[in-house]
């Protein structure tokens, strides 16, 4: 009642698990060692490439000039992409200050054809200015002129 037998299944299963286990250990021991090996020797003839590559390969003079050529030629690129850049900020520059030197014009002759300070208005190409802020109040230089007067 305490006790059960074992069926010869079970020890047939056990044995042949236990085999299976010891040859995969096994394997995987000679495949280790094996790994090792190549290993060791793909560095061996790494080592003798490196050796051999040294001694007898070299790259010819012409082949370095036309390096040296397109080296020297990339920095001058870059030096004159270097140059366009300060360039660019200097134009960038002026148009700030001719954009102020406008608006400072436009300031003047707002207050000189009495238009309040905050109120829209543009000029026009023929020289007419209109007032966009007030519906009421349409005027253009001309009108402004002779009231003026």
């Amino acid at each position: 009642m305490f006790g059960k037998k074992k069926s010869k299944t079970t020890e047939d299963s056990a044995a042949s698990t236990e085999t299976v286990t010891t040859e995969t250990v096994e394997a995987t021991e000679v495949e280790a060692t094996e790994t090792t090996e190549a290993s060791a020797d793909i560095a061996e003839a790494t080592a003798e490439a490196v050796n051999t590559a040294t001694d007898t390969l070299t790259v010819s003079t012409e082949d370095m000039e036309a390096l040296t050529r397109f080296r020297l030629a990339g920095e001058d690129c870059i030096k004159e992409l270097g140059n366009m850049e300060i360039r660019k900020a200097r134009i960038i520059a002026s148009y700030g200050q001719l954009e102020n030197a406008s608006q400072q014009k436009l300031m003047e002759i707002g207050a000189s054809l009495g238009i309040a300070e905050g109120t829209g208005w543009s000029v026009n190409p023929d020289g007419t200015v209109t007032v966009h802020n007030s519906p009421s109040t349409t005027a253009t230089e001309s009108e402004a002129a002779t009231t003026a007067e």
